[in-house]
């Protein structure tokens, strides 16, 4: 899984909304499951990749998580692809919640 990619479509998606961007600071890759640590606006945050179990086609989803709190701030899902789900996430809400947009 290429995860710069997937932290770029990020961007110019935290940039749609006003925020960002997302700074890696470190990733963790596998075959089903990669890991991005970083600082978005200021806070620790953990975006996590995963290829979810499906039958007849697998799901895609990302999750980020505020490292200093350890909430997960929000989630998107998609059957196709990880660009998918960062599409369908929430990212307004995102930066609501960590004070980076109002």
């Amino acid at each position: 899984m290429n995860t710069s990619t997937l932290v770029s479509h990020i961007n110019e998606a935290l940039a749609a909304h006003g925020g960002g961007p997302l700074v890696t600071t470190s990733t963790k890759d596998g075959d089903d499951r990669s890991t991005v640590l970083g600082k978005l606006g200021g806070h620790d945050v953990r975006v996590e990749f995963e290829v979810t179990s499906g039958k007849p086609d697998p799901g895609h989803s990302v999750a980020l998580f505020d490292e200093r709190s350890g909430e997960q701030v929000g989630r998107g899902d998609s059957g196709a692809t990880f660009v998918d789900a960062i599409t369908k996430y929430s990212w307004n809400g995102a930066l609501i919640d960590l004070g980076q947009n109002s």
